[in-house]
């Protein structure tokens, strides 16, 4: 009975001996949590040591460790944030840049399907002006079959702008320079020529 009573004071005496830590118990705890990298728990571990033993220098120490640790992983932080800002004004700038060159490639495109169309209209128009030619050198065997006015209009009508202009581009060829007028007195021709 008598060890009955012993254990059972022991086990009651248990819990006040576990509430009594030294200083150096809470800053184990505290350093072991750091080292697990369970920063949170070891700062509340520090904390509790340094409001029951605000003089301990190694409680001190550590408190400040874990505010170093704390500023450097919030300026790590902050500058992920940076960087991925940094990178998303990249993206956008090359995002930029490539639909700038895709409408640029565009126009090129656009630009050479024109000149290539352009330079189909001039080969057909130099197939169709010797045609012209042969007809028109041709003596029209019958004076009374001439195409209606109505036809050639609408033959006129069918030319775009484009094949007009080079119509009479290629006209321009055959045409022929006026030779200069001379500027000046007119010279009278019946005096006679004085030489003296």
């Amino acid at each position: 009975m008598k060890y009955k009573k012993l254990a059972s004071i022991s086990l009651l005496l248990t819990p006040f001996w576990l509430c009594a830590q030294t200083p150096e118990d809470y800053f184990h705890g505290g350093a072991q949590s750091y080292i697990w990298g369970k920063n949170q728990e070891a700062k509340t571990q520090i904390i509790t040591g340094l409001q029951r033993y605000p003089d301990d220098p190694l409680l001190k120490g550590m408190a400040t460790l874990l505010n170093k640790k704390e500023q450097q992983q919030q300026q790590g932080h902050a500058q992920q944030k940076q960087d991925q800002q940094q990178k998303q004004q990249q993206a956008q700038q090359d995002q930029k840049q490539d639909s700038a060159q895709q409408r640029q490639e565009a126009s090129e495109q656009k630009k050479q399907e024109e000149q290539q169309q352009a330079a189909k209209q001039s080969e057909q128009q130099k197939q169709n002006q010797p045609k012209a030619q042969q007809s028109a050198a041709q003596p029209k065997e019958n004076p009374d079959q001439k195409e209606p006015e109505a036809e050639q209009g609408q033959a006129m009508a069918q030319m775009t702008p484009a094949q007009a202009q080079q119509l009479l581009d290629a006209q321009k060829g055959n045409e022929q320079m006026l030779p200069p007028k001379a500027i000046g007195k007119p010279v009278d021709r019946s005096r006679p020529i004085k030489d003296w």
